[in-house]
């Protein structure tokens, strides 16, 4: 046997042990959420109705944006632990934008997103220009997003919303399609 052939049967090897494994755990995951949905089909007989999954998917519509901006993150072996606290902030700087300084709700959603790329911008160069590890520098950023979230609100609550920004929560499109909540905070009934 050449070595060009004992190469190609290692490689062959290593590829088949890694893809069982891959499947494995893929598998074991359907299984869980298979488990998890029959046993609250049986706790519940509302769950499986199109009403509640379509609730549960309209307020898990947010999270899944932001797992899939995490997803690519981590397929490039990075990590950000900010987007919590940076999704707060540049919320709150539209929000605020929006009640505070007059600003058209359009105008104060793409300052909040402007302010959102800025910090995802201060974490690309921490890691890529200075060098920090992704987890040390997303840190540090997930500490200042918080704290300017703290300072900037006074730790209180913003009231004065107009009702076109509101309905990005609360309304419903043609069709009977609803928009998202805009805060995780309104998600859960109070």
């Amino acid at each position: 046997m050449t070595d060009a052939t004992a190469n190609e049967e290692r490689r062959g090897s290593a590829l088949r042990e890694r893809l069982s494994s891959g499947a494995i755990s893929q598998v074991a995951a359907a299984g869980a959420l298979i488990v998890v949905f029959v046993v609250l089909s049986v706790a519940s007989p509302e769950f499986l109705t199109a009403d509640n999954l379509f609730n549960i998917g309209s307020q898990t519509a947010v999270v899944a944006v932001i797992a899939i901006g995490m997803t690519l993150v981590i397929i490039t072996a990075g990590i950000d632990l900010s987007v919590g606290s940076v999704a707060a902030f540049a919320g709150v700087v539209g929000v605020m934008l929006i009640v505070n300084a007059g600003l058209p709700v359009p105008l104060g959603i793409l300052s909040g997103a402007l302010v959102g790329g800025i910090c995802g911008l201060v974490n690309g160069l921490l890691v890529s220009v200075a060098g920090l590890n992704p987890f040390i520098a997303t840190l540090g950023m997930l500490s200042v997003a918080r704290g300017l979230v703290y300072i900037v609100t006074d730790a209180q609550a913003i009231f004065g919303t107009p009702d076109s920004f509101r309905l990005l929560g609360q309304g419903v499109l043609a069709g009977g399609i609803p928009i998202p909540p805009s805060s995780p905070s309104s998600w859960w009934p109070s």
